[in-house]
């Protein structure tokens, strides 16, 4: 980017920090869409990830469940923000989440569907009633697992999503998730970006959008036990 002398630079989802920390030192502007940066001079532009966790989490506990295993990864502000929107549903319907219903599993389909069958292989008492993903696709990963387990969804086990991916909607059953507004988050950064290019005393801005909750065929009422 440098030798090739482009104004600027967006970085899209899970890169490493050190890319646009990078080009940032070498006078570049630059902005992330769908990833918090670590450097405050860093723009952003975020999905309320915390607002959408907190509600597909209560549309879950409206539903009666009490249990809900989180799907995610560590020491990951994306997952950080989730899980917290999960536990504030739960406290607020007088739960809790208990750190044993932490499932460390990864975004993509293939690590979840390992990490998954690797949990449903350790005799447990009982299992929760609810699995919330961190993106869809792990939840797609968690739907083969559970089928492969004899575990159907929704009928023994509840399954939500996050950003509604095209493959949340053809799944079966259809992932109820949360969708986030990408046109729009695309649109922000790139009149962000361009605000700094044009103006280099600029303050890099830090966005956060608002999400919806998509509700499809994937929970139900849990099942008495």
């Amino acid at each position: 980017l440098v030798q090739k002398g482009f104004a600027g630079a967006i970085f899209v989802g899970g890169l490493p920090e050190e890319l646009p920390l990078a080009y940032h030192a070498g006078g570049i502007p630059v902005i992330h869409i769908d990833r918090p940066s670590l450097n405050r001079s860093i723009g952003s532009v975020m999905p309320d990830n915390l607002t959408g966790a907190y509600e597909v989490a209560q549309y879950l506990v409206k539903l009666g469940h009490r249990r809900i295993s989180f799907f995610g990864v560590d020491s990951d502000p994306v997952a950080e923000a989730r899980l917290a929107g999960l536990e504030r549903a739960l406290r607020e319907g007088g739960l809790s989440f208990n750190t044993r219903d932490f499932i460390n599993g990864g975004y993509e389909v293939k690590p979840a569907h390992d990490a998954m069958k690797n949990y449903l292989a350790t005799p447990r008492k009982n299992l929760p009633t609810a699995i919330f993903a961190i993106n869809d696709e792990s939840a797609v990963g968690v739907l083969k697992a559970l089928n492969e387990h004899g575990l159907r969804v929704p009928e023994d086990v509840s399954l939500t999503g996050f950003d509604d991916v095209e493959l949340a909607s053809h799944s079966q059953p259809p992932l109820t998730t949360v969708r986030i507004p990408r046109l729009e988050m695309g649109r922000t950064g790139a009149r962000n970006l361009i605000a700094q290019i044009e103006s280099r005393s600029a303050i890099p801005a830090s966005t956060v959008l608002p999400t919806e909750v998509v509700i499809r065929k994937s929970c139900a009422v849990p099942r008495a036990t």
